[in-house]
């Protein structure tokens, strides 16, 4: 290879890497430059610094774009004229590093340049009298100091009447300005403000006509039913008369007949005009008495006339006459108990009525009127709650007794408890109610379809098909005993079957089936079914690895039984197999599970991870919905019917929830609950559950507030004292 002969560049001069990158470059350094040449027969190449340094064999660097051109036309190095081919130039990396430090002291030095014009600008500006320096005007005290400071500059008075013109038009421009602001605020505000009152106004119109609507309805029933009323009260005086009439005329018979006389045959002798006559004297007080029948009921109508205008409701100086018949005074006494209890949750069914009537279509418009009526009947049905018995459920040598599950069998004949006394006991729920007749009775309004059993101390409300009392069981902490009892010394109460366990029992459930086969979990992870006839257990299911908190029986398949653990798994059993057949893995420790009283197949169960979980077995790996809103671990779920089910949490409340709607159809709150297992059951309409200030409450399913309250004291579980 031929060497170069050409004199070394300042950039080919230095030896060593690291003398070249600690070189401190200058925009007018010629080592950055290509190299022009004025030679006619050389390709002309840029004098600009260099872009994509690439550096020649012999050691000559130069624009990409340049030396590929000039490699185009010739064959050689534009500096050394030796010869250079495509392939002979290479990257020159160190180079590029240069030439990007150059450009950034270029693109400084702009900026300074650019600044130092600016400042000379306002400097220029600002050297002629009249006008305000930048940094005075963004100080208002230097401007002060500016204009009184003495430096021997002189300020004329059409100077300061100009200057004090430009503040004030500065400040009317501000004023302006913030007004604007304030005004456009208050006008985001008000218009955002009427949108509402609109829509309120939209929904209250709404509203009336809804209640314009049932009114007329309500109003129309009550007079059907006043006609129907008067009908039957006139056909009762008819059928009295005529028998009156009979009874006299067979007297007057017998008389005629004891002295010889021929009887006449008086039916010939009762005339159309007579019959007429009788029931044009009913007619005339019949709308009066319709109207006194409206009147009484408490729903005098105002748009609902009738055909006597003139007919007014009985005066009190005439009603205070008349004898109240025993009957009619407890019916009087009912409807008004009735009413007060309608008054004392007025809010709550009023939002349940707009809730369900508004969304309703008008041809549905009559059926959402009458399941709101019912839901008023139910609701109003039950008076109080009535204590049966006090159940003596504590041992003598037993330091606790809580009980932490009572479940009734299929036919409410029989009921079962269970605790931390690791002992299964069934009562015979007839000899419970007989022993405690004499039992005081709670005057308090609310459902007496419940009976309670407690977990952790705290009662757990658990009600069967058909029994209408409560009854008392459980308590709070060690030994404590919950119920308001009327003491009777006398009386013990003996379970007809005792299963003795190896472990604390957590949950009992009964086979909706086979009536003497009952269920339980134990805090060591073990599913027992027993045999309630013999006492002795007949499965054992220990597949769980930690506590089981829940077993329940299915309704639709009496093999089939499900249970949750804290070892965050749900099992599903069958009474003909010994291993599990199904497991479902949850993320958190598993609280409750129960099965869809309408299916085999679908059951759900609450978790600590604040979620209730809806299954399908025949898709087991994945939940067909998960119903999210609790804020804390979900303790107890409870179906009230095939499609609607009730859960609880620590969060102190219970949500109401729909298997079509992952949405919370309904919150209820009024009792405390944050920390433990305090209990939860439903029968029909009606939800109830303990609470941790030693009570239990009572809520209807339309109502958000509880509707009865019952607290409890403590009493001795073995003395009940």
């Amino acid at each position: 290879m031929e060497r170069c002969s050409c004199p070394p560049t300042p950039c080919n001069g230095r030896s060593k890497r690291s003398n070249l990158l600690d070189y401190d470059p200058t925009p007018t350094d010629p080592t950055l430059h290509c190299i022009q040449y004025l030679s006619p027969s050389r390709s002309p190449v840029c004098l600009n610094l260099i872009k994509e340094a690439f550096i020649t064999r012999c050691g000559h660097s130069f624009c990409y774009l340049c030396i590929v051109e000039h490699l185009e036309h010739h064959q050689n190095c534009p500096t050394c004229q030796n010869k250079l081919l495509r392939e002979h130039i290479y990257p020159n990396f160190l180079l590029n590093k240069l030439i990007q430090k150059t450009n950034a002291q270029l693109h400084h030095q702009a900026q300074q340049e650019q600044q130092g014009s600016s400042s000379k600008a306002l400097e220029s500006s600002s050297s002629h009298r009249g006008t305000l320096y930048v940094d005075t005007i963004v100080n208002p005290g230097r401007l002060r100091e500016s204009i009184l400071r003495d430096d021997g500059k002189e300020w004329t008075v059409a100077e300061i009447n100009s200057l004090l013109s430009t503040l004030l038009d500065k400040k009317r421009q501000l004023e302006s300005a913030e007004k604007e602001m304030e005004f456009e605020i208050l006008t985001d505000f008000l218009t955002r403000m009427k949108t509402e009152k609109e829509r309120a106004w939209a929904r209250l119109e709404r509203e009336l006509a809804c209640l314009n609507e049932d009114l007329a309805t309500a109003h129309g029933v009550m007079a059907r039913l006043a006609q129907r009323k008067i009908g039957e009260e006139r056909r009762h005086r008819e059928r009295g008369q005529s028998e009156d009439i009979e009874a006299e005329r067979e007297g007057e018979s017998e008389r005629l007949l004891k002295n010889g006389v021929e009887v006449p045959d008086d039916d010939a002798e009762i005339t159309e005009e007579r019959r007429k006559r009788k029931y044009e004297e009913l007619e005339t007080y019949q709308t009066s008495e319709v109207a006194a029948i409206i009147h009484s009921m408490g729903a005098a109508p105002t748009r609902f006339s009738l055909a006597d205008s003139t007919a007014a409701p009985p005066s009190s100086s005439s009603s205070s006459s008349l004898v109240v018949s025993p009957g009619k005074a407890r019916l009087v006494a009912k409807l008004a108990a009735k009413k007060e209890r309608m008054n004392d949750h007025f809010k709550d069914l009023q939002e349940c009525y707009f809730e369900n009537r508004l969304n309703s279509s008008t041809s549905s418009a009559a059926s959402t009127l009458d399941d709101f009526s019912t839901t008023l009947t139910r609701f109003t049905r039950h008076a109080r709650f009535r204590v049966v018995n006090t159940l003596r459920y504590g041992d003598i040598f037993t330091t606790s007794s809580i009980v932490s599950a009572i479940e009734f069998d299929r036919d409410d004949e029989y009921f079962a408890t269970a605790g931390v006394t690791k002992k299964i006991k069934i009562f015979e729920y007839g000899n419970i109610e007989r022993g405690g007749v004499a039992a005081t009775s709670h005057e308090v309004r609310g459902p007496p379809s419940t009976s309670i059993r407690t977990r952790n101390g705290f009662g757990e409300v658990n009600s069967g098909q058909q029994h209408r009392h409560l009854l008392l069981a459980g308590g709070m902490g060690s030994g404590g005993f919950v119920g308001e009892r009327k003491v009777m010394d006398s009386v013990m109460h003996y379970p007809i079957r005792e299963m003795l366990c190896r472990n604390k029992i957590s949950c009992l459930s009964w086979n909706s089936y086979i009536k003497s086969q009952i269920s339980s979990s134990d805090y060591d992870g073990i599913v027992t079914v027993w045999d309630a006839h013999t006492g002795q257990a007949a499965l054992h299911f220990d597949e769980h690895e930690r506590r089981a908190w829940s077993v329940d029986f299915s309704r639709a398949d009496p093999t089939r039984l499900a249970s949750g653990s804290d070892d965050s798994r749900v099992k599903i059993w069958s009474t003909n197999h010994k291993r599990s057949c199904h497991t479902i893995e949850s993320k958190a420790n598993v609280c409750c599970v129960k099965f869809n009283p309408d299916s085999s197949h679908y059951f759900a169960f609450g978790s600590a991870d604040h979620h209730v979980h809806y299954y399908d077995l025949r898709n087991p790996h994945e939940p067909v919905i998960v119903f999210k809103g609790h804020k804390k671990a979900v303790s107890y779920v409870k179906w009230l019917n095939g499609g609607e089910f009730v859960s609880a949490s620590t969060d102190s409340t219970l949500k109401l929830w729909n298997i079509n709607n992952e949405a919370c159809a309904r919150t209820y709150t009024g009792h405390s609950n944050e920390k433990n297992f305090v209990g939860l059951s439903v029968n029909g309409d009606w939800i109830a559950c303990g609470s941790e200030n030693n009570a239990v409450y009572a809520y209807y399913k339309a109502l958000k507030s509880p509707v009865v309250s019952v607290k409890f004291g403590g009493v001795n579980p073995v003395t009940v004292g």
